[in-house]
């Protein structure tokens, strides 16, 4: 009988100090704050780094389809409470937490823009990502509508290393029209260039 209680204690002192060093290699394993961001109640609460929210298994690099969300719902909240500006270089996605910043790359014509993750979408199946007008504009894909893409997860916004592409000045119709042609016409010029040698 002592026997049998002997082996029951040091199996219980084996689980105990076995769940005492997981517990310590996962905490060790945790990010160390960096900075510490204000609060609306006036505290601070720390950035302790972390790209994902509900999904870590997420790849950094996806590939999908993109569409853009126009300047007709300007004003209109997004997920983060901010009123969406057509200009802003932003995005929705269903599940890259809501401040991630991601590199989209358009796959027809190599053109890519920095843009933060800001809304929840699309809620088509399909498509992987919605960007802003401004960023859509950048990407050279607001003629097409939906473009192959590649999404690559750079970083957090409140990282102060981490920086969003500027937002879009304003150009008018005709403008963007005459620039859209022109980039256009240079395209063909280096393809014919490149393709004559």
């Amino acid at each position: 009988m002592k026997a049998q209680e002997r082996v029951q204690r040091a199996t219980r002192g084996l689980v105990v100090g076995a769940g005492v060093v997981l517990a310590v290699l996962i905490w060790s394993c945790t990010p160390a704050p960096r900075t510490y961001w204000p609060q609306a109640n006036g505290g601070e609460r720390p950035y302790r780094g972390g790209l994902f929210g509900p999904s870590p298994s997420k790849s950094r690099v996806q590939e999908g389809y993109c569409s853009y969300v126009g300047k007709e719902l300007e004003g209109k909240r997004m997920s983060n409470g901010e009123p969406y500006d057509p200009l802003e270089m932003t995005a929705a996605h269903r599940n890259l937490r809501i401040g991630t910043v991601v590199k989209v790359t358009n796959m027809n014509n190599g053109r890519s823009v920095r843009v933060v993750i800001k809304d929840r979408g699309p809620w088509v199946a399909s498509r992987l990502i919605d960007v802003s007008y401004g960023a859509a504009h950048r990407l050279g894909m607001v003629s097409q509508g939906v473009v192959p893409v590649t999404v690559e997860v750079i970083g957090d916004i409140r990282d102060p290393n981490v920086t969003v592409d500027e937002r879009l000045a304003e150009a008018t119709p005709r403008q963007s029209e005459w620039l859209g042609k022109a980039v256009q016409g240079f395209e063909r010029l280096v393809d014919w260039v490149l393709n004559k040698n």
